[in-house]
């Protein structure tokens, strides 16, 4: 597998292409939001739940690299991470909303595939 911190920067591109994609969404239907208005929505708003699970492997990932004690802890986050984004694995939810946004965003399924490249290695 490539180094973490390589790992880390895929996903956090693919959580940042999959959010601005749901925001897209988001503000057809509700209207057009500021930054500081969206980033409550983000937070209070369950039409963004569903994006929990990646964002809290994130958070995992960034608390692993951070903690030398933890990094032996960075393999089972990888599986779990593929677990998540591999398509058919994972939060039932999460993998509707998420394999709707792959078919409908070019930059999402490349970001997809990138991180999915990255883990293997």
């Amino acid at each position: 597998m490539n180094s973490f911190a390589d790992v880390r920067h895929d996903v956090l591109d693919l959580h940042k292409t999959v959010l601005d994609a749901a925001r897209r969404e988001y503000e057809r239907d509700h209207g057009r939001l500021r930054n500081t208005e969206f980033l409550s929505v983000l937070i209070e708003d369950p039409a963004f739940a569903w994006l929990n699970p990646l964002t809290a492997l994130i958070a995992r990932i960034d608390e692993a690299l951070e903690d030398e004690e933890q990094s032996p802890g960075l393999e089972e986050l990888a599986s779990r991470l593929r677990a998540l984004i591999a398509p058919g694995t994972g939060d039932r939810d999460f993998q509707r909303r998420y394999a709707d946004i792959l078919q409908r965003e070019p930059d999402a399924l490349v970001a997809h595939v990138r991180t999915m490249r990255a883990l293997q290695r």
